[in-house]
């Protein structure tokens, strides 16, 4: 069984249905006063939201079936700031992800155009990784990555 919790646009009066990732459709009813839906499911974990005040629903953590407990904070412009296990995300005045780090070290750097399109990648800190590409509009035409590998996109 999963659980949602705190998903105000969710607060219908009758149960709806939603397609699972793994499977067919599945059936849901709204829980106490409206704030969020109980899910039966073949789905290995729950997960809760909040809604803050600007209407904004966020994922708040989501346990696994093992009791693991993985737990998300925002900041003030809805991005997420951190993930359980020592992960931080940054972001620019744009709202472009520019940083994802682990216990501090770089996992992932991301370089952007001036229209705001993602055209380099770096991976983790001192591995050397990276992939540039090549965009026209909102198209990616061409990557090339560290190791000299090429992506043509028609």
């Amino acid at each position: 069984m999963m659980m949602l919790v705190g998903l105000e646009e969710w607060a219908f009066a009758q149960p709806r249905e939603f397609d699972t990732f793994d499977g067919p459709f599945e059936a849901w009813e709204t829980g106490p006063l409206g704030r969020g839906a109980t899910v039966p499911s073949s789905a290995s974990s729950a997960m809760s939201a909040d809604s803050e005040p600007k209407g904004r629903s966020e994922l708040a953590a989501v346990i696994s079936i093992d009791d693991t407990l993985t737990s998300f904070t925002y900041d003030a412009n809805g991005n997420l700031d951190t993930k359980t296990g020592g992960w931080d995300y940054d972001w620019n005045f744009e709202n472009l992800m520019t940083l994802a780090k682990q216990n501090g070290a770089q996992q992932q750097a991301y370089t952007y155009d001036g229209l705001g399109r993602r055209v380099k990648v770096d991976g983790a800190a001192g591995s050397g990784a990276w992939t540039v590409s090549i965009v026209s509009g909102l198209d990616v035409l061409f990557e090339k990555d560290n190791a000299g590998a090429i992506t043509k996109y028609v």
